[in-house]
């Protein structure tokens, strides 16, 4: 689905990246924090260990995490640019 930013005369899309499993939380929150629109379905479950239960957020879709950007070329994209 293409949009066009108001800011800008851009057209930006969501994008999935594959990043390493059980990182989501942590690449979509340096993404959030670099400007990058981010996200990560989370699951809120509860677990059991021996002691306690404990409800823990879980990533939905493992090893994902959904960018909206403007320039994704060649399947290649520097999170390390500012794109937005």
């Amino acid at each position: 689905m293409n949009t066009i930013a108001q800011n800008k005369n851009e057209i930006k899309n969501w994008f999935a990246l594959y990043v390493s499993s059980r990182a989501e939380k942590k690449v979509m929150e340096s993404l959030l924090t670099k400007g990058i629109q981010a996200y990560a379905p989370l699951v809120k479950t509860v677990r059991n260990w021996s002691d306690r239960k404990k409800t823990v957020e879980l990533p939905l879709l493992n090893g994902y995490v959904f960018v909206y950007i403007s320039d994704f070329r060649n399947g290649t994209y520097n999170a390390n640019k500012r794109c937005c």
